[in-house]
């Protein structure tokens, strides 16, 4: 494709993991939410199955997977089970606390926020997802607060008070505990409403197929001299790709897919 030919051609703009993608908007034939998928035994790992469009049975490529990337529910399914881990976690060490007390011995957990497992966990943990990283950080003050009980809690059993250290297990239970609870469901809820995908119906001399999406960005046209082959350093990805764009408003660059490419041969024919 020469940069004159991409010039006043409208591409449709998504993302797949943090990778700008583009295919050409005369091709996209809908955009809809993936309705159930059937998985087709002996199809490349990157098929993930076919789905029936008002009729007709339409073969959906997983473009994480063509991609060498994690596929996006099974994704979000473990971050959300290692979320309530994490919580469990968070209870063993609380439980521990009260018998430590009901033992009248010392408390033999992790005492710095930092290093428990939640902590550890915590401090390394990175998402893209902008919303649930707003959400993530309101874990951080109930988490120290927990902490902050065993020092206190030291406190009560210095001075032979385990009645007020039971006390403040109970309500530390209910409060502190009970508000991290509580941020891990609407953590798991958030999780569940971000893993319905996308796909791109695409249409192509003839044949129809879907290609998954995490998000539509938009529908704008590439200036002629913004275009340019793929690189070197693409090279893998050659046939899958066959141009690179960089978008006018933003420099942000994206790679254009070879729509005819992104299809096997035992699906297309």
């Amino acid at each position: 494709m020469t940069n004159s030919e991409s010039k006043d051609l409208p591409w449709v703009l998504f993302r797949v993991e943090n990778q700008l993608l583009a295919v050409d908007s005369l091709a996209v034939q809908e955009m809809i939410a993936i309705p159930p998928v059937t998985e087709v035994p002996h199809t490349p790992a990157w098929v993930r199955g076919v789905f029936n469009l008002r009729g007709q049975v339409i073969p959906l490529v997983d473009l994480r997977v063509r991609f060498g990337m994690e596929q996006y529910p099974q994704k979000m399914i473990e971050l959300a089970a290692l979320l309530k881990r994490r919580e469990q976690d968070l209870l063993a060490w609380l439980d521990e606390l009260e018998k430590s007390v009901a033992e009248q011995r010392e408390f033999e957990g992790q005492t710095d926020p930092d290093r428990c497992k939640f902590g550890l966990w915590y401090r390394e943990f990175r998402t893209e997802h902008v919303l649930l990283a707003q959400l993530l950080s309101k874990f951080d003050k109930p988490h120290r607060k927990l902490h902050e009980v065993a020092q206190q809690i030291k406190d009560f059993q210095g001075c032979g008070d385990h009645e007020s250290a039971m006390r403040l297990i109970s309500r530390t239970r209910n409060s502190t505990l009970g508000e991290i609870g509580q941020l891990v469901e609407r953590a798991q809820h958030l999780i569940q409403e971000s893993m319905t995908e996308t796909a791109l119906v695409l249409k192509i001399e003839g044949k129809v197929f879907g290609v998954t999406a995490d998000s539509i960005e938009a529908v704008e046209k590439f200036k002629g001299g913004s275009v340019e082959e793929l690189p070197d350093m693409l090279s893998n990805f050659e046939d899958l790709v066959e141009g690179v764009a960089k978008r006018d408003r933003s420099d942000e660059i994206a790679l254009m897919l070879n729509i005819g490419e992104l299809l096997p041969t035992a699906l297309s024919a």
